[in-house]
């Protein structure tokens, strides 16, 4: 009888468990992500930072300037 009773209670906090972890799954703005289903709604996956990101404030943190190796002028050789 004891060992059912250990069972059954073992299998309702993994189940709990599970389902915790379901739904909690989503990151939100600076938390790590590694695909676009680890973000919130509203947030991007940075894979270049591995964060997420607020989809409006992707283009704004684009830098343009070249490398600070390479020559202002240097041609991509690809």
């Amino acid at each position: 009888m004891k060992r059912s009773i250990t069972i059954v209670v073992a299998s309702l906090a993994l189940g709990l468990a599970a389902l915790g972890g379901f739904a909690s799954c989503k990151q939100g703005e600076g938390e790590r992500c590694q695909v676009q289903d680890d973000c919130e709604d509203g947030y991007q996956c940075n894979v270049g930072e591995g964060v997420c990101r607020s989809i409006s404030s992707n283009t704004a943190d684009i830098d343009a300037q070249p490398p600070p190796d390479a020559p202002p002028d240097a041609v991509d050789a690809m």
